[in-house]
């Protein structure tokens, strides 16, 4: 069953940083360097589905995600639009790793795209408007940059660098185990 983590989350709460509201039911994030905490820890296997729109600025969206009992995250567009990947994989950013791929923007301005996350107990696959832009195994390489960590341990998140994006979905399925929900 879907949960709408659109409608659970309170920035007053859940901002780690950054500017983020909520107006007219959707999740917008301002101009500058954000990052959010989503109110929910997955369990082993699960689906992200994000419905997004790039309004302002050219750099990433990042999805703060749980794997194997680690958190990373998917990084679209960073560098301007031109490189996308996991951040981190032993430790390497996405610009750095085996997962970097390089490209068009996938967030084009003013478009919606649908993204959707897979995260399952031996795979990550990451789709943008059923475009598959990352799929790794190695789920023990992952890690996290240091400064992106959540007050939640193993929470989902969201953030942008000097970019602003409007979210009107943000919907969650566990697909093994059960979610533990924060609010």
């Amino acid at each position: 069953m879907p949960i709408d983590l659109l409608n659970k989350i309170q920035p007053a709460t859940d901002v780690i940083r950054g500017s983020w509201s909520i107006q007219g039911g959707e999740l917008l994030c301002a101009q500058t360097r954000n990052r959010l905490q989503l109110p929910l820890v997955p369990p082993t296997d699960y689906d992200l589905k994000l419905k997004v729109r790039r309004m302002h600025g050219d750099d990433c969206l990042s999805i703060g995600l749980t794997a194997a009992g680690r958190q990373f995250s998917v990084v679209l567009d960073g560098y301007g639009g031109r490189i996308s990947g996991i951040s981190n994989i032993d430790g390497k950013g996405f610009s750095e790793n085996e997962t970097r791929f390089d490209g068009p923007p996938l967030l084009k301005q003013d478009t919606t795209v649908l993204v959707i996350c897979r995260v399952r107990s031996d795979q990550l696959t990451v789709e943008v408007d059923g475009r598959n832009v990352v799929r790794w195994s190695q789920l023990q390489r992952l890690s996290l940059n240091a400064g992106d960590e959540t007050s939640e341990p193993l929470a989902l998140a969201l953030g942008s660098y000097n970019t602003g994006f409007q979210f009107s979905e943000i919907s969650f399925v566990p697909i093994a185990g059960e979610a533990k929900q924060l609010r």
